[in-house]
C-alpha cells in the first residue's frame, strides 16, 4: 500500500523508479555481549588487536565498567 503511493509520487516528480533500491536491514547491530572486544572490532571491519590486554576484556566486562565509580583514596580531583 505504501510502495503504491510512493511509485505515484516518483513518477509524478519524473524520478527514474528503476534507481530506486530499499535495503531492508536494521540501522544499529545489535552486539552479543559475550564475545571480546577484538572479536566486534574485527566484525565491524574495524582495526583490532587480540593480544591488547585491553581489547581481550568481554564486552559485558567493559560495559560494566562504564558507570562504575572512580573516588579512591588516592584519586586526584579533576579539574586542578
Amino acid at each position: 500500500m505504501f510502495l503504491r503511493h510512493l511509485y505515484r509520487l516518483l513518477r509524478h516528480f519524473n524520478f527514474p523508479q528503476a534507481d530506486l533500491d530499499f535495503v531492508n536491514e536494521p540501522p544499529v547491530q545489535k552486539i552479543n555481549p559475550y564475545k571480546f572486544v577484538w572479536e566486534v572490532r574485527r566484525d565491524a571491519g574495524l582495526d583490532y588487536d587480540p593480544a591488547d590486554p585491553i581489547q581481550k576484556q568481554l564486552i559485558i566486562q567493559v560495559r560494566n565498567t562504564f558507570g562504575a565509580s572512580t573516588n579512591t583514596p588516592d584519586s586526584k580531583p579533576l579539574d586542578k
